[in-house]
Parts: structure tokens; sequence; C-alpha cells
């Protein structure tokens, strides 16, 4: 009778974690529900602030026209803003900080300019390709090559560069 009762609480114990597997699987969506929608308004508050850039692009256009080349440091200057703003509307301070500022589920990117713009282009567009020590493989969205306009993507890379 002994040997009856040993499998008992044997069976028990797969019933309990398929539980406590249901609960985290339910949390994991929720999670994955919230990131996705914030992720969506990012996207959406992006497109709009495209929209209206064409305008603001037409000034040094014009300033051009009349015979006045841009300076030679403004068009660096411009993609800094530029990179800033897609660091921005993609939500990627979301995750990671730059200069202190930002979240934590990723890694800080200060000091990223050094790895080089392969290395910075390739961890956006392939981000489980490599992983940042410390830092779970899965985290980051891989839709950024998708999401972001091939402009977008080059802005970004430049701007992280001068990190």
């Amino acid at each position: 009778m002994a040997e009856h009762h040993s499998p008992e609480p044997q069976q028990e114990a797969p019933k309990a974690s398929w539980g406590v597997i249901s609960v985290v699987a339910t949390i994991v969506v929720l999670v994955g529900f919230v990131v996705g929608d914030y992720l969506l308004d990012a996207a959406h508050e992006r497109e709009a602030r495209l929209t209206q850039q064409p305008a603001a692009a037409e000034a040094p256009a014009e300033a051009g026209a009349e015979g006045e080349a841009a300076p030679e440091g403004e068009g660096e200057a411009a993609v800094a803003v530029s990179g800033d703003a897609v660091f921005q509307s993609a939500g990627c301070g979301a995750c990671h900080a730059v200069g202190g500022q930002g979240g934590k589920v990723g890694p800080a990117l200060d000091g990223v300019g050094a790895k080089g713009k392969d290395h910075i282009r390739e961890s956006i567009v392939q981000p489980d390709k490599v992983v940042a020590e410390g830092y779970a493989a899965g985290l980051m969205p891989k839709t950024f090559e998708k999401t972001l306009k091939p402009a977008e993507l080059d802005a970004l890379v430049d701007w992280l560069a001068s990190k």
C-alpha cells in the first residue's frame, strides 16, 4: 500500500506545474500586448513626424538655391538630429539609455559607436545574432528592418555611431 501512495504525489506535481506555466504564459501574453501596443503607438507617432519633415527639408534647399552652400558641419548635425528623432519615435529609448536617459531593459548605448556602423546596423536588424552580455535573446523586436525606412535606419545608425 505504501507503494500505491508514492505515485500519487508524483502525479500531482505536474498538475501544479501546469498551473504555474499557465499563469506565466498568461503574463507573457499580456506583457506582449502592452509592449506591442506601445510600439504601434510609437510607429504612428513616427509616421506623423515623418509626414511633417518634408516641409522642413525644403527650407535648406531654398537657401542653397540662393547660392549659399550649407556649412560643412551642418549636414552632420542634421543627421544627428534625425537619428535622435528616429531613436525616440521608434521607441528605442523605452528599452535603451543614451546619456543616462532611457530604459534599462536593453543595454545602454553609450560608447556603441566604437563597435562600428556595421555592428550597430546588424544589431538593429538582426538583434539576436549577437546579444550583449547579461541580456536575453528575443527581447528586442526583429521588425525594425521592415518598419524603418532605409533613410531612417541610416540616420539611426549614423547617430548611434556618434555615441
